[in-house]
């Protein structure tokens, strides 16, 4: 038989070795022990010891089969809920990987789009988002010739008069292909700063 770890000493037990003398009373209730934990049958004991033993042995028993059955359920209901969770997570990591899909088909359905991002984040007058998308889009021209332009502008001293009053609206540069005019002229003293420098040079990479 299968050793166990622990057993039920019921009340029963000690009813039947109570009137037994104190050395009877021992060797049957190790008898108890031994068969409960380790399913092992007492050998040579006495009649009236064994009378006892008999007496406690269906209850051992019936506690085996009923611990025995209740492991197993247990062990099979462990195995089903791990398989559950797996098919969980493996469903939940699948749903999360089609909504990031969903999701990033949804901000960029066109690759001009993912461009024009670039694009919007160097140009320094945020106006009319919509209509710069929308004329980036419409535009034959490659980012890096856009982006190579605005970071000459950049520095040009129009653009630079009044807090930038004379900068046009990012449509109207991308409309009426300002990217293609003639290099202006470098405001005095001015030039790039490091960041702007930076910025430009990282997203001509990213192109």
């Amino acid at each position: 038989m299968e050793s166990r770890n622990q057993f039920t000493f019921y009340r029963s037990f000690w009813d039947a070795v109570l009137d037994l003398p104190e050395e009877d009373k021992l060797v049957v209730l190790q008898a108890i022990i031994q068969y409960a934990l380790d399913g092992e049958v007492p050998e040579q004991l006495s009649s009236y010891r064994s009378s006892c033993f008999k007496l406690c042995k269906p209850t051992l028993d019936t506690a085996r089969k009923k611990a025995k059955a209740m492991k197993a359920e247990r062990a099979k209901k462990s195995g089903q809920d791990q398989e559950i969770e797996i098919e969980n997570e493996i469903e939940i990591e699948t749903e999360k990987e089609k909504e990031k899909e969903k999701e990033g088909n949804l901000e960029f359905p066109n690759p001009r789009e993912r461009e024009f991002e670039s694009f919007w984040q160097l140009y320094p007058r945020k106006e009319g988002k919509m209509k710069a998308k929308m004329a980036y889009i419409k535009s034959d021209v490659g980012l890096s010739v856009i982006l190579g332009a605005l970071g000459r502008q950049l520095s040009c001293e129009q653009w630079h008069q009044e807090n930038g009053r004379f900068i046009p609206l990012p449509a109207t540069w991308l409309n009426q292909r300002r990217w293609e005019d003639e290099p202006a002229t470098v405001r005095p003293g001015r030039r790039p700063d490091a960041q702007e420098i930076a910025a430009v040079r990282r997203l001509m990479e990213d192109d």
